[in-house]
């Protein structure tokens, strides 16, 4: 095995077929090096799909027939795989958490480090899929100090009681430099005061940084031939989501239970104004498939600005297979 090893990020917006084409390398892997890898790994980026309770909503790729497993080098559970070819393929980063409890960025790069560990210890190439472009900067990043900051629990209970003019007033008191530079969108939003408080309370941080980085990382981007596409799959997924049981999953939660991030989750508040009569089904398919969509254009905003991605239409076969002999390339031992 290499020193450092590679680990193989596919990134884009949503519905662009990330995970399924990420499988689709790793059958053709199997196949054609079968024994260059024993297993392979496939960790989720997506800041929603670590909740347990609503992997519908979230659309976490969770096959039916991978077995939940633990480990006790690893802090959370993960699921199993056996593929037709006699590898494993395995699964981090969904449905381990309950949804009254806060995930970070921070703690997301202290999973996906253990996992690269992990897996480089036991000859498994790692693919880091979809999810939120900030937590896959936290792993090319060079200043990852205010990344490494954890939540606050007391700072979040004190929070959950104030209105917003007094966490404006909270912040300006500790903070007036940071509180001088806030824009209006940021003033306005209540998450985003409440983690300037966060930062400013914590001690220094000690994040290790891009030059002791431990792992190679390569970054490719799934990139549909059109917006018109992209739309009609998101469309076709909000539908599919609905059917296979969403408004059932979300309405089994206690909405008031829930941590204030998992409540800003897409599909879940739609529904929940469905379940609270605020609108009837065809309403509530239109106004997710309608966020979704601004997602999706918030996205393209994000990962345009990322000169490290290189893009790829997963719908071209060639386009693929080269990618795929790309991979097979960089992880040869020389």
């Amino acid at each position: 095995m290499s020193p450092q090893p590679h680990v193989i990020a596919i990134v884009g917006l949503t519905a662009t077929g990330k995970t399924k084409v990420a499988q689709r390398i790793i059958h053709e892997l199997c196949k054609q090096v079968p024994q260059r890898f024993a297993s392979f790994t496939i960790l989720s980026a997506d800041s929603r799909q670590v909740y347990a309770g609503l992997e519908i909503t979230t659309g976490a790729d969770i096959p039916s027939q991978a077995n939940r497993v633990t480990s006790a080098d690893l802090p959370y559970p993960f699921f199993q795989q056996a593929l037709e070819t006699g590898h494993d393929l395995f699964w981090h980063g969904t449905s381990i958490l309950p949804p009254t409890q806060s995930w970070s960025v921070a703690e997301f790069r202290e999973l996906a480090l253990a996992t690269f560990n992990y897996a480089h210890s036991r000859n498994q190439l790692v693919f880091v899929i979809g999810g939120t472009g900030l937590y896959h900067q936290s792993l090319s990043n060079q200043n990852l100090s205010e990344m490494a900051i954890k939540p606050n629990p007391e700072v979040r209970i004190q929070a959950e009681k104030l209105s917003l003019p007094e966490l404006q007033a909270w912040l300006k008191e500790l903070n007036p430099t940071i509180f001088a530079q806030l824009n209006s969108s940021d003033l306005m939003n209540p998450r985003r005061l409440v983690r300037h408080i966060e930062k400013t309370l914590s001690e220094p941080a000690h994040a290790p940084t891009q030059a002791n980085q431990n792992y190679l990382l390569h970054t490719f981007g799934t990139q549909l031939d059109s917006w018109e596409h992209i739309e009609a799959n998101i469309a076709e997924r909000v539908r599919d989501r609905i059917k296979l049981g969403a408004l059932q999953e979300v309405g089994l939660l206690d909405y008031e239970l829930l941590d204030p991030q998992v409540r800003t989750t897409l599909g879940l508040r739609e529904i929940h104004g469905f379940l609270d009569s605020q609108y009837d089904l065809a309403a509530l398919e239109q106004i997710w498939t309608l966020h979704e969509k601004q997602y999706a254009k918030r996205q393209l905003t994000w990962w345009k600005k990322r000169p490290e991605v290189q893009w790829f239409n997963p719908l071209d076969s060639d386009q693929v297979t080269s990618l795929t002999n790309q991979i097979i390339e960089m992880t040869e031992e020389r």
